[in-house]
């Protein structure tokens, strides 16, 4: 059998353009108890041109978060973990610098946990489980 070439390479140059489209730059501090969730937003992030910070629980996030305060540009912020939730971290992070973007990572629909952080500044949701692409556009839309 054979398969026209043509038709593959047009499909590898729109994965590439889609792919250049949601390229970015800026570091980002991804925030999950989960170590396998971190570690793939961290690679997915990390394709697309980000440098990632990762923290593994509310209050590592508020510790990583002083130790680079201008440096991060946009916070993935999981709602569910354990000692201190998403809401409570985000409370902290924004007393450190109350402008820090954030998105909100959860399994729960977007319109129930968005209904939580209301009138709170979040910048974007990104529903559980993403893939690459989709968490790369959502950082690439709220960073702008």
């Amino acid at each position: 059998m054979l398969f026209p070439a043509v038709e593959r390479a047009v499909k590898q140059s729109q994965v590439a353009g889609r792919d250049a489209a949601l390229h970015g730059a800026g570091t980002v501090l991804v925030v999950d108890d989960e170590e396998m969730v971190g570690e793939f937003a961290k690679k997915a992030l990390e394709r697309h041109g980000y440098t990632v910070l990762l923290a593994d629980s509310g209050l590592a996030a508020i510790d990583v978060f002083r130790r680079h305060p201008g440096e991060i540009a946009l916070v993935v912020l999981d709602l569910s973990m354990p000692h201190m939730s998403g809401e409570e971290a985000l409370s902290e992070l924004r007393k450190i610098r109350p402008e820090v973007k954030v998105v909100i990572s959860s399994g729960y629909s977007e319109a129930e946990t968005m209904t939580l952080f209301q009138g709170r500044r979040v910048s974007g949701f990104v529903q559980k489980p993403y893939t690459p692409e989709g968490l790369a556009e959502k950082v690439k839309v709220c960073l702008g």
